[in-house]
């Protein structure tokens, strides 16, 4: 999954989300993409991150964490998704 990130919005994963399938997911990456983008001050314009696991993940913008969220269904059901495998998510819909 793609992420478009500026210093200001990139996506935190809600831990505490109820919608959250997996009470023990490593959301180190997303951690670590805070600590570039406000400590070290890179200039990154888009991560990705891949899940090797089916579930629900659900995600915030930095600056506001809570609304509005972004939630994710990885899923191998195609059905699903209507035929299509690839949602791009930037600043307008995260």
């Amino acid at each position: 999954m793609s992420f478009e990130v500026t210093d200001v919005h990139f996506p935190v994963y809600v831990k505490d989300s109820l919608y959250n399938t997996d009470p023990n997911y490593d959301y180190g990456t997303f951690s670590l993409l805070a600590t570039k983008l406000q400590n070290a001050k890179l200039n990154i314009s888009s991560f990705m991150v891949s899940f090797t696991y089916e579930g629900v993940f659900v995600f915030g913008d930095f600056s506001k964490p809570q609304t509005p969220q972004t939630i994710v269904l990885v899923t191998s059901d195609e059905s699903l998704c209507g035929g299509r495998n690839r949602f791009p998510l930037t600043s307008n819909n995260l």
